[in-house]
């Protein structure tokens, strides 16, 4: 994974120095001599995050982080996600597990057909999904979990 961190960090202009930087910084520096395919899931998700953070974004953006992590590697991520928010950087988390983002996020935004309909907190989603509203041109075929919002948008 070094090795990898390193040709991104050349091909942006960013010294060596960096990629040891972001591997402690994820808790990667005693593996970083592991190959990418040797990775588990977590080791994974970290060594990305360690690549996003190569640059050090005053934004990071995250795609379900979260995806597949058992309960240590949540755990991390949650801490981590914190820490970088304290440090005065905007942390932005795409997920559609309310659960977690409780456990993550103050404040959420969702989106719909690429518009923001709601910024809230997460507490107020949960609280607004026991009403669901469904549009499907056939409706008897819409199968809906019992906990789910369907945000949309008028055109």
């Amino acid at each position: 994974m070094q090795t990898h961190l390193a040709m991104v960090a050349a091909g942006t202009g960013l010294p060596q120095r960096r990629v040891d930087e972001v591997l402690d910084l994820v808790g990667l520096a005693e593996a970083a001599a592991l190959r990418l395919n040797a990775l588990s899931l977590g080791m994974a998700q970290r060594v990305g995050i360690a690549q996003a953070m190569l640059g050090n974004p005053p934004v990071l953006i995250l795609d379900e982080p979260g995806n597949g992590l058992d309960p240590h590697s949540l755990r991390w991520l949650r801490t981590f996600l914190r820490h970088l928010a304290t440090e005065g950087r905007a942390v932005l988390v795409s997920s559609h597990l309310l659960a977690e983002m409780e456990q993550l996020a103050d404040r959420v935004a969702v989106l719909a057909q690429g518009t923001v309909v709601a910024q809230t907190t997460v507490r107020d989603i949960s609280a607004r999904t026991g009403n669901v509203i469904a549009q499907s041109p056939d409706t008897g075929s819409a199968a809906l979990p019992a906990r789910c919002l369907v945000a949309r948008t008028a055109r």
